[in-house]
């Protein structure tokens, strides 16, 4: 682990004889509900380093074992394939806050900043969880200039998600969806960036959770993962809004 990076996790398979997440884009036509709930509980996170916050443990959760599956169920995997086929080649990531400028002259932004990488450590997937506070017209300019450097370097990155916390401004939103393409029928569900990413950036929101609201509480991908139990953290997709996942939210940690 580099000295800049504060949590590093590995993702690996609980038991290797059984269908795993790394298995199902071999055959997605033909998976059943079953297969996939089956896939995601024989994932395991290992963290190392700073324990994860709430919001980065959410993420986690969302990721694996929400986004994957709805898009499964509502054919948004057959618009963003590329995206759901590169979760299930996802060994590592890195979990950080957002600097930006020149070593001696960096500026920390209210943003986790996670990277999660291929076996051969290249970055799949990019996700920027901004915190209270952040100025979300800035950061999502900031995004999308990194985003565009890296595939102008050739970076096989194959999505992107950003996450706000609730309730997400109107106008923003708005705002977002049009420059993602949403006034296309069809193609809003691809949600692409312009180029030269043309890769689909995905909006979530999320909110904090009492410990006491047990109607609200699932179990962990894997129960090494730990949390702020105080604080727990549910995410949701905003954009683009699956047909069956209208409105639902995932459920905290617990």
């Amino acid at each position: 682990m580099t000295k800049e990076t504060l949590t590093r996790f590995e993702v690996s398979t609980k038991n290797p004889e059984l269908f795993s997440i790394h298995s199902v884009a071999h055959s997605p036509r033909s998976l059943s509900p079953h297969d996939l709930t089956s896939a995601v509980e024989n994932l395991k996170l290992d963290f190392h380093g700073e324990e994860p916050g709430p919001v980065s443990s959410a993420f986690a959760q969302f990721l694996f074992a929400d986004f994957f599956v709805q898009a499964h169920s509502s054919g948004l995997y057959n618009r963003q394939l590329a995206l759901w086929e590169a979760i299930t080649r996802i060994g590592s990531g890195t979990i950080n806050p957002l600097r930006t400028g020149w070593f001696f002259m960096s500026k920390e932004h209210p943003v986790e900043e996670v990277v999660l990488l291929d076996s051969l450590g290249r970055p799949l997937v990019l996700a920027w969880l901004v915190l209270d506070g952040g100025e979300i017209n800035s950061i999502m300019s900031m995004l999308v200039k990194k985003v565009n450097k890296m595939k102008l370097q050739e970076s096989p990155l194959c999505g992107v998600f950003l996450a706000l916390p609730e309730p997400v401004d109107e106008t923003f939103l708005e705002k977002t969806r049009k420059f993602l393409g949403a006034d296309d029928p069809v193609a809003r569900y691809d949600s692409r960036l312009p180029e030269p990413a043309l890769i689909p950036l995905n909006l979530l929101d999320y909110r904090s959770q009492h410990q006491g609201d047990e109607a609200d509480q699932i179990e962990r991908i894997d129960q090494s993962v730990q949390s702020d139990q105080s604080n727990l953290c549910s995410m949701r997709l905003i954009h683009p809004t699956l047909r069956k996942a209208s409105g639902s939210r995932s459920k905290p940690n617990h």
